[in-house]
C-alpha cells in the first residue's frame, strides 16, 4: 500500500549562522525554502501562464481571499472544482485572510470581534467578511495553506495600538476550534507574526501561537514543540483564556 505523502512537513536541509535553507512537504507538492511566491491575486499571475510561473521555478503561489471572495465569488470557484483547476495551477496555493486588503482598499470598515462590515471596491457593496466566512472562502477554494483573519494596523501606529491589534488577532485564531477546521479539508492554517514592526511582539505572538496551537503552527520562535486545542467564540471577546493574562497575550 502507497504510502500518502504528508500534509505538511517541513525539513532543513543547510543553515549558516542564522540562514537556512529546507523544504516544505505537502500532497500536492515540496515548498523549496526560502521561496520566492508569485501573486495570483484573482486566480492568475497577471501576462504569465500556470506552466511558465512553473518553469520560472515557483514551487507555490499566492490567491487572494478578498478579491475572489468579490468575485467570482468562492461558491462559484467551488463549483467549478476549486482554485487550482480554476486556475490551472496543480501545486501548492497559499491563500491570505482578506484582513489587509478590507482595511486598505474598503471604504467605512466596521471593525469588531466579530468580524469587519465594509463596502466593495468594485461596486460599492456591503459585506461582512468575519473569521469564521475567512476561513470558510479558503476551504470553497481549496486553499492548501491558510491565514487565520487578522486585524491590520499601520506600521507607523502607537505601540499599543500594534499590541491591541496583535492581541485582537490571536483571540480570533484561538477562537477558531482547529481541529474543527483540519476535519474539514487537509490544509495548513498559518498564523500571521508580521503585523507589528517590534521583534519583541513578534516573538511573544510566535511564541502564544505555538504554545495554543501546536497542530496549526509546529515550532516556537525557539524551535520547541507547541500544542494546544482551539477556543471558543467568547475567548476573543475576553472571556476565555486567550489573551486574558495581563503581561500579555502570550502570557509574557
Amino acid at each position: 500500500k502507497m504510502t500518502q505523502p504528508p500534509r505538511f512537513a517541513f525539513t532543513i536541509h543547510a543553515t549558516d549562522g542564522k540562514a537556512r535553507t529546507g523544504e516544505i512537504a505537502m500532497r500536492r507538492g515540496t515548498i523549496r525554502t526560502p521561496a520566492f511566491m508569485p501573486v495570483g491575486t484573482a486566480a492568475t499571475v497577471k501576462g504569465v501562464k500556470p506552466a511558465d510561473v512553473r518553469a520560472a521555478g515557483a514551487d507555490i503561489i499566492l490567491g487572494n481571499t478578498y478579491h475572489l471572495m468579490l468575485r467570482p465569488g468562492a461558491e462559484r470557484v467551488a463549483r467549478l472544482g476549486g482554485l487550482h483547476g480554476f486556475m490551472g495551477w496543480d501545486r501548492p496555493i497559499l491563500t491570505d485572510s482578506g484582513g489587509y486588503q478590507v482595511m486598505s482598499l474598503s471604504d467605512l470598515t466596521k471593525r469588531d470581534e466579530n468580524g469587519v462590515t465594509f463596502k466593495s471596491h468594485l461596486d460599492g457593496t456591503r459585506h461582512t467578511l468575519s473569521p469564521e466566512r475567512s476561513i470558510e472562502i479558503q476551504r470553497l477554494l481549496g486553499s492548501d495553506i491558510v491565514m487565520a483573519f487578522d486585524e491590520l494596523v499601520p506600521t507607523t501606529s502607537p505601540p499599543e495600538v500594534q499590541s491591541a491589534a496583535m492581541a485582537r488577532s490571536m483571540r480570533i485564531s484561538m477562537a477558531l476550534p482547529i481541529a474543527r477546521v483540519f476535519r474539514i479539508w487537509p490544509s495548513r492554517r498559518v498564523p500571521r507574526a508580521t503585523r507589528a514592526i517590534c521583534f519583541r511582539r513578534r516573538r511573544r505572538c510566535i511564541d502564544g501561537y505555538g504554545r495554543r496551537h501546536g497542530d496549526g503552527c509546529n515550532h516556537d520562535s525557539r524551535g520547541r514543540r507547541g500544542a494546544g486545542p482551539g477556543h471558543s467564540r467568547r475567548d476573543r471577546q475576553g472571556g476565555g483564556r486567550a489573551g486574558t493574562d495581563r503581561r500579555g497575550p502570550a502570557g509574557r
